[in-house]
């Protein structure tokens, strides 16, 4: 496993669902920068539904 945290953000067309895809070694470091991803997708638009792969 690798020290670098891997994220992939997908969003479908209508803003209503999200996926975050995390592949590495979640630190207490790298969970915080897994936060602030999360944040900043979110702030697309209001009521959406995330899930966390």
């Amino acid at each position: 496993m690798t020290d670098k945290l891997r994220v992939l953000v997908r969003v479908d067309l209508d803003c209503a669902k999200a996926q975050v895809a995390a592949q590495g070694h979640v630190t207490s470091k790298s969970v915080h920068g897994l936060y602030d991803v999360m944040k900043r997708a979110n702030s697309l638009t209001t009521d959406m539904t995330w899930s966390l792969m």
